[in-house]
Formats: structure tokens, C-alpha cells, sequence
């Protein structure tokens, strides 16, 4: 299926089997979804392979080819920069893995800053304020930054439990699934 989404375009579709554990570097026939995204020019497809970790240096057979050559092939300029910058560890991801939570680290607390529209986050009604106690059971007073963010990655469609500290309240606990954040979601 994530080969058929990544060949005709289907973004929606290709989000949704990432989020339920597709391989995203399996091939569907012969081509890997990478291949067959940069041969049909669906960029937005393309970038989302790579933010995932589709390996741009993956070669489609029978042909033996990798991606940039099929791109290259069909005039996809975009395309083809987007892949030689993922080749030379250049590029920057637009999409990312997570909840929904933008937080600020303030007095040895995580702290939620911002929380995207469309996450599992705003469905769970987090609100800005509320300090970020537990996650998956761990304590996040205390401790680092990148400590911190650490117990919150994962791969897309997993669970992770939160024990959150609202400033006006009782402590709650959530489970929230992490989805992947498209760039619509983060710019709002």
C-alpha cells in the first residue's frame, strides 16, 4: 500500500500507513516508495519519505537506480535537490514525529509553550502553562533538555503517557499517540 500512496501522490494515505507502522523503505514490486515518488514527481511525498528515514541511497531493482537518477530521468528539478541534499546530510526536515507539544524549559521543568491545532495534544485539551512532570513513567523534573525530548521521541503511531502539572490544578495523566506533524500543522 505505501508504495501505491507514494506512486500516485496520495500524501493523506502515505501519513496514515507511516502512522501504522508501514515500512517505509520496503519495496512495493521492484521500487521502494522513495523510487517511485522521485519518478512520479511528488515531492511533498518525497520529503515526507525522507523526514521518516527513507534512505535516498536505496536503489530500485530490476533497474538498479537510485531515486535522484529518476527524478533526473523525468525533469523533477525539486526533486532532485531534495534528494541530493538528503544524500549529503544537508536538509533540513518539515515534517517531524511527536504529540503536538511545543514546550520551554523554565526553572527545571519542561513546560508546555505552544500546542499545534490538529495534534493529540489540542484534542486532549493541553494548554499552554502546564509543566510536563512524567513521561512514559520517567520523571522530567530536573533534567536536560535533550533528557527530556528524548523520552518523548519515537516512532510514529506509538503511545507515550504523560503526567502533566497544570498551573491552576490537579495533576492529569494522558496518553497521547505520536503522529507525524506535517508543516500545515506546525505553522499554525
Amino acid at each position: 500500500p505505501l508504495p501505491c500512496a507514494a506512486q500516485f501522490g496520495h500524501l493523506d494515505v502515505a501519513i496514515a500507513l507511516i502512522e501504522h507502522g508501514a515500512d517505509i523503505n520496503k519495496s512495493g514490486g521492484n521500487f521502494p516508495p522513495l523510487s517511485l515518488a522521485a519518478a512520479n514527481g511528488h515531492t511533498e511525498i518525497v520529503e515526507l519519505l525522507l523526514d521518516m528515514g527513507a534512505d535516498p541511497n536505496a536503489k530500485g531493482f530490476p533497474l538498479n537506480k537510485l531515486p535522484v537518477e529518476y527524478a533526473r530521468k523525468y525533469g523533477y528539478a525539486k526533486v532532485v535537490s531534495l534528494l541530493e541534499e538528503a544524500a549529503a546530510g544537508r536538509r533540513e526536515p518539515r515534517y517531524r514525529v511527536g504529540t503536538g507539544l511545543l514546550l520551554d524549559f523554565i526553572g527545571g521543568y519542561a513546560v508546555v509553550k505552544d500546542v499545534f491545532r490538529g495534534t493529540p495534544a489540542f484534542a486532549a485539551g493541553v494548554t499552554p502553562g502546564e509543566r510536563l512532570l512524567q513521561a512514559d513513567g520517567r520523571a522530567c523534573g530536573g533534567l536536560q533538555p535533550s533528557q527530556v525530548l528524548q523520552y518523548l521521541t519515537g516512532p510514529p503511531g506509538t503511545v507515550v503517557r504523560f503526567v502533566l502539572g497544570p498551573p491552576d490544578g490537579p495533576e492529569r495523566e494522558l496518553s497521547l499517540r505520536r503522529v507525524i506533524l506535517t508543516p500545515a500543522m506546525l505553522a499554525e
